[in-house]
């Protein structure tokens, strides 16, 4: 009987660091599933934002061409001067606030794309017909 006691003292806190093991892995479980639906969360989130102003711009191209169709009209009615939708800022209620577009023409813009070449190996050269557009700029 005295072997046996003397078994028993010597694994006498062995169930306690195994609970205490168990319940440090558990523990670090929980944080990684928490951390996990918070992160989900988020993405949610950020998806739903891109998509809301997806749909604002949309919105916004759609109310810049009805207003475009509009100084187009009074312009060949002669109740305005033909350019005068160039830099203008419109002005549209949302929801939340306000949108603001402005109208440029995008027909004026230098593309640098059409001035340099870029080769297999990376290496960029200039388009042949890159000086004609540099001369034309």
């Amino acid at each position: 009987m005295t072997k046996r006691a003397a078994v028993n003292q010597g694994e006498r806190g062995a169930a306690l660091v195994t609970v205490l093991t168990m319940v440090a892995i558990m523990s670090a479980l929980a944080v990684v599933a928490v951390d996990a639906a918070s992160m989900s969360v988020r993405r949610t989130f950020n998806q739903t934002r891109m998509e809301q102003t997806h749909w604002y711009l949309l919105g916004a191209e759609a109310f810049a061409i009805g207003k475009l169709e509009e100084m187009r009209r009074a312009a060949r009615e002669g109740a305005a001067p033909a350019g005068d939708w160039h830099g203008r800022v419109l002005s549209f209620p949302l929801d939340d606030g306000m949108m603001q577009v402005a109208l440029y023409d995008g027909g004026n813009c230098f593309n640098l794309n059409s001035v340099v070449r870029q080769a297999e190996d990376d290496a960029a050269t200039a388009n042949a017909g890159g000086d004609a557009v540099c001369a034309a700029a």
